[in-house]
């Protein structure tokens, strides 16, 4: 599973920025992230802080492979990467914010030893 605390706030940012965007995200005058991206955005705020976070935001917004980027930085895997996107992008637009906080909460996720909690 990812961290519990990552979890967490994967699944807050996901039900306060407003509607799921399809992958990778969406800017209308805030970043809105889609699945992987919420997951890696709150990856990076634990452990590089808030600055890093908003700066991954603005870039993930228009680039899947910002996305991969941070889940290799983070240690985790590309193709779970890819899963989530593609997760993110099966569920239809106006339900796909109440389906990517259920996945974030309920689903198990694959980690790596070192951010096992």
């Amino acid at each position: 599973m990812y961290p519990h605390d990552v979890r967490l706030l994967a699944a807050k940012k996901l039900r306060e920025q407003g509607p799921t965007p399809a992958s990778p995200g969406l800017d209308d005058g805030k970043p809105r992230l889609c699945l992987a991206g919420a997951l890696a955005w709150s990856g990076v705020r634990l452990r590089f802080g808030k600055a890093a976070a908003s700066d991954f935001a603005a870039r993930a917004v228009t680039s899947r492979e910002e996305i991969r980027l941070a889940y290799e930085a983070l240690g985790w895997s590309r193709a779970e990467c890819d899963e989530r996107m593609k997760m993110n992008d099966a569920c239809a637009p106006g339900t796909r914010r109440e389906a990517t906080v259920s996945m974030v909460e309920s689903t198990p996720y694959p980690v790596d030893a070192e951010h096992e909690q």
